[in-house]
């Protein structure tokens, strides 16, 4: 399905259907679906671990009328669906069933209520299927006779041995029964042989229906909608059966009587097949607690309900940080998602889970269904800011960042010096730059060797950025830029070095491109590469990119490293916590991601590769020892920063770049925009990064309050204030002339709009 979601469907209701669908998570676990009677066994089981014997009781009786007699003669289809008899063997659910029973004695209270009505049903035949459905409908309010050919009640049950089914366990149950106000008459051997006879059965006394619940042929009678039979599954007797016989007949009696379908929403009535999907590669191997009675002592039985694996899915949610911050599983996200967006008026409460999700993807590629709940969240961003709901201030942080790549400052497409046209060009991306502006250099002047100066350079973001937070028109606009620049070059074929960029480029703007790593392998002998034990994290762009993954793989290979793959990797890889613009939407979830990639991996003490900067830093900031895999090939480039670069140095390095390869290169200067020069202490860089302020943003304050003459002083500080909001975020700064610039002492901002202007 992917893909098949966007911003226009995302709000209908049978499109988000179809997703919802997908997860299996709230879909029964295979003992409970192939019970007739759906009784919970998985909770069951749970509270007997929990040692809550009367809730286990409770659950047990809920769902089956007479519990004593199908605890002792149930032929357990729920133990034969058991998915632990893979690893070990099944549960022996109806063991643990008698346990509860001899742990729990049932209360002999009678019903404390019933409604009541006027209609009347007959039953013919007192035995387990009839008894089922008399109780079922004496519970509804119903006036119930039974008509039993015997002088007993009970039926079939009576051909047990009595160390199989206990004489007192049916004589409880009956008597559970008889405190219904039923009417049973004995020694009534009904028989019908055509509809006449049967339409003057229930004149005569009356009835408004008939089950026929023993053993009858109907060939002869043509089916009356007042008369309901008793239908067989099998050819052995089977005493679920029976009572899923009594309670199947007893609810289309009450259907019929209320005047509704009888049919309707009636499919996973009895056994059927769930789409549970559940991981056994968890657990162990581990055999039945073995009892030489047919139920557990306490202890035992303990034990033995601690051999369930308590079926369920949740496969992405163990993996995703993002998930198991919010609590919950894709199914109830869809539909949080659909709310959300389907509200007029008011706070839209899910607009921060929406915007926190880091898009990588992950979760398609480990649920066995392929729900990817990446499509539904970026949907949800593209129909946010069609419909004017997206918050203001929530991306906004990011498409600054973008829109400074993408302009002069940056931005710059041109061929190998003395040429107009070009075969290939070399694209880093804006972050590669951002963060080892030196390294990008080091790589560009030996592919410039390699293509025989047949190489241009194209510095710019690719757009991602606006693809991530939904704004679609600027992500065009950003490929449209990049396409026309590439035409006017003679349309080369790209090199790139983000997977990100590669993805964008290749997939999305349907560019052709190479990535550096298949044309570093191919001269990897010419490497002097010091040997390294690393684990490689990859990254989200190239999630489903087979070739990339391998090829960076065989690059290390190649280049001597050992090889560590992480408990996640290739396409089921976890996210660093920077894609989809978590880390600039949601700081705080962007660091649960990473840190607990950390834990999950036990990484505090390892080498860590990858080819994504971004991946690299968010480690780094962590501690983590981490490398991009251009650092280990061009291992003698001076100046590495071997540490996460601050948002404004992000944005220093990036321009200070551009300026420093066009002059080296191509021997042209930048004309570069004097800035006010800036002092700070250490604690007030810190908080900078932390409230994402930059150093531009200070300085775009103190340019606006001296040109427009507000600012403020305060006497007993001798300090000056100024705010300034140059679009949705307001930033004050206090501050004094400082020798040739100012010192900053505080700044702040403030991003208070989480809601749109209606």
């Amino acid at each position: 399905m992917k893909n098949s979601v966007n911003s226009k469907n995302i709000v209908d209701q049978k499109t988000l259907s179809k997703f919802e669908n997908l997860c299996t998570q709230e879909e029964p676990a295979a003992c409970i679906a192939s019970c007739p009677m759906h009784v919970n066994a998985k909770e069951m089981i749970n509270n007997v671990r929990e040692d809550k014997w009367n809730s286990a009781y409770q659950i047990f009786s809920k769902s089956i009328p007479f519990p004593e007699i199908i605890a002792h003669i149930c032929d357990g289809p729920c133990k034969n669906s058991c998915k632990r008899k893979d690893i070990g063997g099944s549960i022996e659910i109806r063991k643990l069933e008698l346990s509860i029973l001899n742990k729990v004695k049932p209360s002999s209270k009678g019903p404390m209520f019933l409604p009541k009505k006027m209609q009347s049903v007959a039953i013919i035949g007192g035995g387990l299927s009839g008894m089922t459905c008399a109780m079922e409908l004496c519970k509804k309010g119903y006036k119930v006779f039974i008509y039993e050919a015997k002088s007993f009640l009970g039926g079939r049950l009576w051909d047990f041995e009595r160390d199989i089914l206990p004489k007192e366990s049916i004589e409880r149950e009956i008597e559970s029964l008889l405190k219904f106000p039923v009417k049973v008459f004995y020694d009534k051997c009904i028989s019908f042989e055509s509809n006449e006879q049967i339409n003057e059965f229930m004149d005569k006394n009356s009835y408004d229906a008939v089950y026929i619940s023993c053993n009858f042929s109907t060939n002869d009678l043509n089916q009356l909608k007042s008369v309901f039979f008793n239908e067989k599954y099998g050819d052995e007797y089977s005493a679920i059966f029976e009572i899923y016989s009594g309670k199947k007949a007893a609810i289309s009696i009450d259907r019929f009587m209320q005047k509704v379908s009888i049919n309707a929403s009636r499919e996973k009535e009895g056994p059927f097949e769930t789409t549970l999907f559940t991981n056994l590669s968890y657990f162990k191997e581990e055999e039945p607690v073995e009892s030489l009675e047919r139920f557990y002592k306490e202890e035992d039985a303990k034990k033995e309900a601690a051999r369930c694996v308590q079926c369920t899915c949740l496969e992405c949610v163990k993996s995703c940080a993002f998930m198991k911050h919010y609590k919950s599983y894709p199914k109830r996200y869809v539909r949080e998602v659909y709310n959300n967006l389907s509200i007029a008026m008011g706070i839209h409460h899910a607009n921060e889970m929406i915007n926190a999700c880091s898009l990588c993807g992950q979760c398609g590629s480990i649920c066995p269904n392929g729900l990817n709940m990446a499509d539904v969240f970026l949907a949800a961003r593209n129909r946010m800011n069609e419909t004017k709901k997206m918050p203001p201030s929530a991306f906004e942080f990011a498409m600054l960042d973008m829109e400074y790549s993408t302009s002069d400052r940056f931005f710059m497409a041109k061929c190998s010096p003395n040429s107009n046209k070009c075969d290939y060009i070399f694209f880093p991306g804006c972050q590669l730059p951002a963060s080892e502006p030196e390294l990008v250099k080091e790589v560009y002047l030996d592919l410039l060797n390699k293509f025989s100066g047949n190489l241009g350079l194209m510095l710019s973001c690719c757009g991602i950025m606006a693809h991530w937070s939904g704004e679609e028109k600027l992500f065009e606009d950003a490929l449209n830029k990049i396409k026309t620049s590439l035409i006017d070059l003679g349309s080369p074929k790209i090199i790139t070095a983000c997977p990100n960029c590669h993805h964008v480029l290749k997939d999305i703007a349907n560019l052709e491109v190479i990535s550096i790593y298949e044309i570093l392998e191919e001269n990897v002998k010419n490497l002097n590469i010091d040997k390294r034990s690393l684990y490689i994290h990859d990254a989200c762009g190239a999630r489903n990119d087979y070739d990339f993954q391998n090829k960076v793989r065989s690059l290390l290979f190649k280049m001597g490293n050992e090889i560590c793959e992480m408990k996640d990797s290739k396409e089921k890889g976890s996210c660093c916590g920077y894609g989809g613009l978590t880390s600039h939407s949601n700081r705080s979830i962007s660091n649960e991601i990473i840190n607990s990639n950390i834990k999950d991996n036990s990484l505090s003490d390892k080498e860590v590769l990858s080819y994504c900067i971004n991946c690299r830093d968010r480690y780094l900031s962590k501690g983590v020892n981490s490398y991009h895999i251009l650092e280990l090939i061009y291992n003698k480039t001076n100046s590495i920063n071997r540490k996460s670069p601050t948002w404004s140095l992000r944005q220093e390095n990036r321009t200070k770049f551009k300026a420093s390869i066009l002059n080296e290169i191509w021997g042209e200067d930048m004309n570069m925009e004097e800035d006010v020069k800036l002092y700070f202490n250490d604690d007030l860089l810190y908080k900078l990064e932390e409230n994402m302020i930059l150093k531009s943003d200070v300085q775009s304050a103190i340019k606006f309050g001296n040109l427009n003459n507000s600012i403020f002083y305060d006497p007993k500080t001798k300090h000056y204030i100024v705010s300034h909001r140059p679009k949705n975020v307001t930033f004050w700064v206090e501050y004094e002339p400082y020798e040739d610039g100012y010192f900053i002492y505080n700044t702040y901002s403030h991003r208070m709009l989480t809601e749109s202007k209606r």
